[in-house]
């Protein structure tokens, strides 16, 4: 009986906290800390879910292949991946499910083999911008060589450095001084096409609409002159707090951050008279973020909460557009749904004719543009930006627009002449730090690994720190040798169990005797 088992089994907790996941479509920091912000389950308890989530799409294909008669999915997969992919590669305990998931091992092992190259997702680089506010490129890529050697330059974002998936480089003093952001790729986009959408920057004060955690914010102000002020809005104050702590660490006194705690659908054009550029992040799904374990369970794919979100994004989009003085702006979300994205962008042209779609010349290089969808013209979705994991970072998503009549000789669509800022800024960048620009040579140090050593791919979800060996000591054995060695450790432990029960008996009978 499984479910009787489930009580009884080491797994028990951690098929209870992946269940509660599956059910509730919560994430797992949701459910296994208390309000206060303590864990509710045990440490190894967390990672063995964490580590089930990160492997779940190689997981899913291995249990789909096998036949296994089985009323607790949770428990199975559990089971699965300490056989498999656990630091033991063992299951401890006994029970019926064990047993059955025992004598298909051989199998298990040869499908997670065929399987794991083509479900596996990619480990994408681990992403460090620099805040020129707080610190140089000389200076900073001096600290990150003490634990990384291979250090790039992005070929789309300045001051952006590429590392390997697994740097640790959270605790350096450069990380905790604010002179570094980790900062995914994609994520760097929204400011920048705000400030060098055009070939002539933005000048003057700009607005980020839904401004916390506040990166975003801090490159929005590292790009903006001293004499431009930004203004940081949040509606809920233990987000604002974070803000503000956020740029006293990041900005400081070199910029001016004004954080303020409003909701941006009820602001106005006199609350920034000054604004030329709104950034608009808005809450949106995630369904991009594939990196974090959060959004693994969030219930990105829910029809009702997309439209609800969309519903939302379209009426803060038209907010922006009606700010007077704004001549910019830039709608971002990190979902890959067409509701949250082209349609948003639809929608909101189709209500404000005073708004164009264009190109953002920061990024004209960049491959991935928008879908097409009903009511956007084949020009106007090329001047939209999406990425997704196959350009090596999250999913993400970037409309730039611009107030028609405004800047008209500035053409953001064909200028060619310098090769743009973001090139010049890598220009300089090179030639002082040696550094070479980033061409996926971590993509095929994966593939190298693969292919080369047969070790299982390293299928993580997070930032690579914790790489996966999997099957590859098992691999090595042929399938007959590993068959004939468990039968044999089957046969001791059965020899084991009989001469127990045999002393048992012996011990029963000795008793009756003295009585």
């Amino acid at each position: 009986n499984n479910m009787a088992s489930m009580s009884t089994s080491p797994y028990s907790p951690a098929a209870r906290l992946l269940s509660q996941i599956w059910e509730t479509k919560k994430s797992i920091k949701a459910l296994a800390y208390d309000k206060n912000g303590d864990l509710e389950v045990s440490k190894s308890t967390y990672a063995q879910v964490c580590h089930i989530l990160e492997n779940q799409n190689v997981l899913s294909e291995v249990i789909s292949s096998i036949k296994i008669q089985c009323r607790n999915e949770s428990l199975l997969y559990v089971l699965i991946y300490e056989l498999l992919m656990g630091p033991n590669k063992k299951i401890r305990g006994g029970g019926a499910l064990k047993r059955q998931i025992m004598k298909k091992e051989t199998e298990l092992r040869e499908v997670l083999g065929q399987c794991s190259t083509k479900t596996a997702l990619l480990t994408i680089p681990r992403y460090a911008r620099i805040n020129n506010l707080k610190g140089t490129m000389k200076s900073v890529i001096s600290d990150l060589k003490l634990c990384s050697s291979d250090i790039y330059l992005d070929a789309h974002v300045p001051d952006l450095l590429v590392l390997k998936p697994n740097a640790k480089i959270s605790d350096l003093e450069c990380v905790k001084l604010g002179k570094i952001i980790l900062q995914d790729k994609s994520s760097c986009f929204s400011a920048l096409c705000l400030i060098h959408g055009n070939n002539i920057p933005l000048q003057g004060d700009c607005i980020d609409a839904c401004a916390a955690p506040g990166q975003k914010t801090s490159h929005l102000a590292s790009l903006l002159p001293k004499s431009s002020t930004v203004y940081a809005c949040d509606r809920n104050d233990q987000r604002l707090e974070l803000l503000q702590r956020r740029m006293d660490q990041l900005v400081g006194d070199t910029r001016s951050v004004v954080t303020k705690r409003v909701d941006f659908l009820r602001t106005k054009q006199s609350d920034f008279p000054n604004a030329k550029g709104i950034l608009l992040d808005p809450s949106c799904s995630g369904s991009g973020i594939f990196t974090s374990l959060d959004r693994l369970a969030d219930g990105d794919n829910d029809p009702d909460r997309i439209q609800h979100l969309a519903n939302f994004q379209i009426v803060a989009l038209k907010h922006a557009m009606s700010f007077e003085s704004v001549e910019r702006i830039v709608y971002s979300t990190c979902s890959i749904h067409e509701e949250e994205n082209e349609k948003v962008v639809k929608q909101a042209l189709e209500a404000n004719g005073e708004w164009q779609l264009r190109a953002p010349h920061c990024l004209r290089e960049w491959q991935r543009r928008g879908v097409e969808v009903k009511g956007l013209t084949s020009e106007q979705t090329k001047c939209l930006i999406r990425a997704d994991r196959g350009d090596e970072t999250n999913g993400f998503f970037v409309a730039y627009f611009e107030r028609k009549n405004v800047n008209k000789l500035a053409s953001n669509l064909t200028d060619k002449k310098n090769g743009g800022s973001v090139q010049h800024s890598h220009g300089k960048a090179s030639a002082s730090t040696d550094l070479t620009v980033y061409g996926g040579q971590f993509k095929s140090d994966e593939r190298g690994a693969n292919t080369k050593k047969e070790k299982q791919p390293n299928v993580a979800v997070g930032d690579g720190k914790r790489p996966e060996t999997g099957h590859a000591k098992t691999k090595e054995k042929p399938a007959k040798v590993v068959a004939k060695k468990r039968e044999k450790k089957l046969a001791w432990k059965k020899r084991q169990m009989e001469q127990k029960k045999k002393r048992l008996l012996e011990k029963n009978n000795s008793k009756a005797e003295n009585k």
